[in-house]
């Protein structure tokens, strides 16, 4: 059975909050992918949790404020990946609301998905961009065809799920995702934007490290 947020523990040194299970996953994958091809990272990496808040509004709950506390003696750094949503802006200033009330944390950070000038509002219309730039004529096909029969609304989501439901390198059967589901048939190390953010973040995590 699935813990509930509130029930599982910060107990790594470097944090990456990310909104739901895909998100967690995505992580992970770009995680192994750096440690993999980055020699130097390898430690870092084994030192970051990817801890799940269940969706975006919870950065205003009082359960994760007193989470972070209790680890106060852990976490030295933390990086926040939300949604873009309606508001680029309006999310900007969420997230950085939430980061002030952590001024004992060393180094914060924060990821936006998809950018501000991007199209879409959600990590599933980031990672069909992503799509289309390694396979655009089976991705725009399917667009298309889930077009005619439903709106453009979650559209990103509906075009992902389908993508990963009709190619069966996935194995997907219509379940939560996995992470060694989407190692599969997605490869983390093409996901640039999340990439750069988590390798940079690394980094400075590990600058923290050094100074200690």
């Amino acid at each position: 059975m699935t813990r509930k947020a509130e029930d599982r523990k910060i107990d790594k040194p470097y944090v990456i909050l990310v909104e739901g299970i895909l998100d967690r996953a995505i992580l992970n994958l770009v995680l192994k992918d750096i440690g993999a091809k980055h020699e130097n990272m390898k430690g870092i990496v084994e030192k970051t949790q990817v801890f799940e808040i269940k969706g975006k509004d919870n950065l205003k709950a009082g359960w994760l404020k007193n989470k972070i506390n209790e680890a106060e003696e852990t976490i030295r750094a933390i990086l926040v990946i939300v949604d873009k949503d309606d508001d680029y802006q309006a999310t900007a200033q969420s997230v950085n609301s939430f980061l002030d009330k952590f001024d004992w944390i060393r180094f914060k950070d924060y990821l936006i998905i998809p950018e501000e000038n991007a199209d879409g509002q959600e990590l599933e219309d980031y990672l069909v961009a992503t799509l289309e730039e390694l396979e655009d004529d089976r991705v725009q096909r399917l667009g298309n065809c889930i077009r005619e029969l439903s709106s453009d609304r979650k559209i990103g989501k509906k075009i992902f799920f389908s993508y990963l439901l009709i190619n069966d390198d996935c194995g997907y059967e219509g379940l939560s995702v996995s992470d060694e589901m989407l190692g599969k048939c997605f490869d983390a190390g093409k996901l640039n934007l999340i990439r750069d953010k988590v390798l940079s973040f690394l980094q400075n995590a590990e600058g923290l490290g050094n100074e200690g």
